[in-house]
């Protein structure tokens, strides 16, 4: 294991086995985007990063004392940390949709964000009586 440092000047140890199983969705994912008719499997390169955010986040929390403080703490952070730039890439890509994408598919853009800024873009398919690959 490979100790590198953090911004925060902490110690953080880069475990080099999670490390592989992550290459190994991202590659699961590229595949399918550029070959979508003969690689299907990209959602279990998703599903591979969900495990493995889990068990990192898991191991962050277990890892010090948890109270209730501690737990705040973490979710607090993951929150700034993710949602602004969540935000700014749904933004852009509705800014970038308007400006390059045909008037028909506007529409979709739009009604997309909705889904998007509640964080329920998972089960749209459902409502929308779409299936997985539509």
């Amino acid at each position: 294991m490979e100790k590198t440092d953090e911004s925060r000047g902490k110690m953080k140890e880069k475990r080099e086995d999670l490390q592989g199983i992550r290459g190994v969705a991202i590659l699961f994912v590229l595949m399918m985007h550029l070959k979508q008719d003969s690689f299907r499997l990209g959602f279990i390169g998703v599903d591979m990063f969900f495990v493995l955010s889990g068990f990192l986040m898991t191991k962050i929390l277990l890892s010090k004392e948890v109270s209730l403080k501690s737990v705040g703490t973490f979710y607090i952070r993951r929150f700034k940390r993710i949602v602004p730039l969540y935000m700014l890439l749904a933004v852009a890509t509705y800014i970038y949709g308007y400006f390059f994408i045909l008037p028909p598919d506007r529409k979709q853009i739009a009604d997309d964000l909705f889904w998007v800024y509640t964080y329920s873009s998972n089960i749209q398919p459902v409502f929308q009586k779409l299936g997985y690959w539509d």
